[in-house]
């Protein structure tokens, strides 16, 4: 078949050159087809006659192989819980949260599937934002059940959480072209959140009463007088409502020191309040001229 005739032509450095864009499809893993392609063009430059070179002008999986290892940063960080460690003291606490966090997210993984989302740059940092909440839910529980022997919290856990689900199923009722980036995080973020409320319901108190977690009590005096924890506590929140008490009184001190500088320095105050809300310097015209013709100013 006779060769069709070039469109168009591109030239580098010089020299003819052909341009080849290759598109991966929506379904595609565009790290994988990425890395195929770059093995299939480098099989090619050893097939090419001396003379013949391939440069890679764009490559857009650059931009999201960096993004994904942000996120991967990002999530580290995030189920990082030697806080708790540090905080609680305690090895089968931070089990607790590693196993009810592991379940979760393998629980989300399965409704993801079933859901028939899809593993983008949005869905991941959908799951690195709602992690944190997971961690909170469980915390939560584990505290409640732990000081006040009943599941209760999950009246509060619960408000929350919807709370949080209904300012994101906004995103759904979006324009079309906003919806598209976004619902896919959003779903993320649902599915971790109402998962973590069966596992807060379910699965920690079972944790708890499985890990033989010693539950907190309510501290007395010892019967040789000595002060116990509860005592501290006592002293603590008598000193904690103190301070909230005066509180008050501190900050009409201040206040009223800021309304009396205000009066005073009338002029100074307007002038940082018109610096906070910026001067639109930017409309400002370039030059000035005079047009003879009509005698008058023109602003350029």
């Amino acid at each position: 078949r006779q060769e069709e005739a070039p469109q168009s032509y591109y030239r580098i450095n010089g020299l003819n050159s052909i341009y080849l864009s290759i598109r991966a499809e929506e379904t595609a893993n565009q790290l994988e087809l990425a890395k195929r392609v770059r093995a299939e063009m480098e099989y090619i430059r050893t097939l090419l006659p001396p003379g013949y070179e391939i440069h890679t002008s764009y490559d857009a999986t650059e931009f999201i192989q960096d993004e994904l290892n942000k996120i991967y940063v990002r999530t580290g960080l995030t189920v990082l819980l030697m806080f708790v460690l540090l905080i609680t003291r305690e090895i089968k606490y931070l089990l607790l949260i590693i196993i009810s966090l592991s379940i979760n997210l393998s629980i989300a993984v399965i409704l993801y599937y079933l859901s028939g989302l899809e593993m983008q740059l949005y869905s991941l940092a959908g799951v690195t934002i709602s992690l944190s909440l997971v961690i909170d839910n469980t915390i939560v529980m584990t505290e409640h059940i732990r000081n006040r022997h009943n599941r209760k919290a999950i009246l509060s856990i619960l408000a929350a959480t919807l709370t949080t689900i209904g300012a994101l199923v906004i995103i759904f009722f979006l324009d079309e072209k906003i919806r598209l980036n976004l619902q896919d995080f959003a779903a993320v973020v649902i599915i971790n959140l109402g998962v973590s409320l069966l596992i807060a319901l379910f699965l920690v108190p079972a944790l708890i009463d499985k890990m033989n977690l010693e539950w907190k009590k309510s501290g007395k005096k010892n019967i040789s007088g000595e002060e116990t924890e509860y005592t501290w506590k006592i002293r603590i929140r008598k000193r904690t409502n103190r301070i909230l008490k005066r509180f008050p009184v501190y900050y009409n001190r201040y206040y009223q020191c800021q309304i009396d500088f205000l009066c005073g320095w009338k002029k100074l105050a307007c002038f940082i309040l018109l610096l906070a809300f910026g001067i639109p310097v930017f409309l400002l015209p370039e030059k000035i001229e005079y047009d003879t013709k009509d005698k008058k100013k023109v602003y350029t």
